[in-house]
């Protein structure tokens, strides 16, 4: 007899919440696309406001809850709860927060990073480390299962002393929107934002875990020259401390009649977002921590260079498809940027192509298929029946991926296995 499709409640209520709100949006996609196939029936909540940021898949075969309050809320808390309760096999949540109170079924959540942790001066306000610190505890000790995007998120989360659950390595997707784009609609994109085509470029929250003072020191030191050729462009919303700190920094070291600009366009429209990013001439990512990188790998994706920090995890999906240098030595940025951008630089020999493998292994179909099995994973064992275990339902993944590219799998326990044991699935 073939078993019900598991019921899946996801809180989408984060939709709008910038990194969290693209991988809540691109899964459900995927989710959506996958579920007839991958056993799962998926509900979720979300904000009313937030309907048209789901793609037309989700909103179409997601049954939908609508909610008054955020997840962050005592109020929202409650919504969740009283949804929970309708016949709910697993509840997904897609970053920190708390439970459902009282839901008896497999508690799946998603850990982006640790960052507060690594970084605590992330949060400004005392009391907010030691509340942060507080709701990750409960977060961890409550879930079934935990997500993490990359291996070095997990290890970080180890290191930092948390005691995990069972949890799997599900690397993110991009969307397909992220993709090279017309000579014609970059130039467009670069009159709007106010910016020259073919800049260095970082686009992001400005947090201080970004770097971002180093990447600033680090084009200071170029020559002249081809400073005065290249622009810097830092964009995002920088009306923060941070951020003032940085233009600041910026002024004093490329001053009036100095060659070069440090350009802060501010936030960037979603809509122009894959043409800005096509548009630069290399994509630099100086972070100290991530748990991810999808800035790195969305840049990649538009066709732009990209030359990363390596002490993020995008070495694990971009592999020989980056440059990496060392956060915290702005000089050796500085050559590196130096070599590159020179007249008998290596950028259009080596990177000017969309990678291969972004268009088979990084989409949100690919990571919704790994993530049902783990809602299917999580859900038997809180069941504590591992010999019913329905392997059948695990979708099939190929090894689709190029040379050039890490390697990945999906790791599927044998059905002769006696328990399911903490392991790390990854694609």
């Amino acid at each position: 007899m073939i078993p019900k499709p598991l019921r899946i409640l996801f809180d989408a209520r984060m939709a709008s919440w910038g990194g969290v709100g693209r991988y809540t949006t691109g899964l459900l996609g995927g989710l959506a696309e996958i579920a007839e196939d991958a056993g799962v029936n998926i509900s979720a909540l979300r904000m009313s406001a937030d309907t048209h940021l789901f793609p037309q898949t989700a909103l179409d075969r997601v049954h939908w809850l609508n909610c008054k309050h955020g997840p962050w809320t005592l109020r929202g808390l409650e919504e969740a709860a009283r949804a929970a309760r309708a016949d709910v096999d697993v509840f997904h949540t897609p970053h920190i927060t708390l439970f459902p109170p009282g839901f008896s079924g497999a508690r799946v959540g998603t850990l982006h990073d640790v960052i507060p942790l690594q970084h605590p001066n992330t949060i400004s306000s005392p009391h907010r480390r030691v509340m942060f610190r507080a709701l990750l505890h409960a977060f961890v000790t409550r879930a079934d299962w935990l997500l993490f995007g990359s291996r070095r998120a997990a290890t970080d989360a180890i290191a930092a002393g948390l005691s995990l659950p069972h949890f799997s390595i599900v690397l993110n997707a991009v969307d397909d929107r992220f993709r090279i784009q017309t000579v014609e609609e970059q130039h467009r994109a670069c009159r709007q934002i106010g910016v020259r085509p073919g800049s260095i470029m970082w686009v992001g929250p400005f947090k201080r875990h970004k770097n971002l003072e180093a990447l600033i020191q680090a084009y200071a030191l170029l020559p002249d020259t081809l400073r005065s050729e290249v622009e810097l462009v830092l964009a995002g919303a920088n009306h923060n401390a941070y951020g003032r700190e940085l233009s600041a920094l910026a002024a004093e070291l490329i001053g009036p009649g100095q060659p070069g600009q440090v350009r802060f366009p501010g936030y960037v429209p979603d809509d122009l977002l894959p043409a800005l990013l096509s548009s630069a001439a290399l994509y630099v990512f100086p972070s100290l921590s991530e748990g991810f990188g999808l800035p790195a790998l969305e840049a990649r994706s538009c066709g732009a260079p990209v030359a990363t920090s390596d002490t993020t995890p995008v070495r694990e999906f971009l592999g020989n498809n980056a440059w990496y240098f060392d956060p915290r030595k702005p000089e050796n940025l500085a050559e590196l940027l130096g070599t590159l951008l020179s007249p008998s630089g290596q950028l259009g020999n080596r990177l000017g192509a969309r990678p291969s493998f972004i268009s088979v292994v990084h989409t949100w179909r690919h990571t919704a298929s790994v993530t049902a099995q783990c809602y299917h994973r999580a859900y038997w064992l809180r069941r504590q029946d591992n010999r019913a275990f329905p392997y059948h339902l695990l979708p099939c993944i190929e090894e689709a991926v190029s040379p050039s590219s890490p390697s990945r799998s999906a790791t599927v326990h044998s059905p002769t296995a006696p328990k399911i044991r903490p392991d790390i699935a990854s694609r």
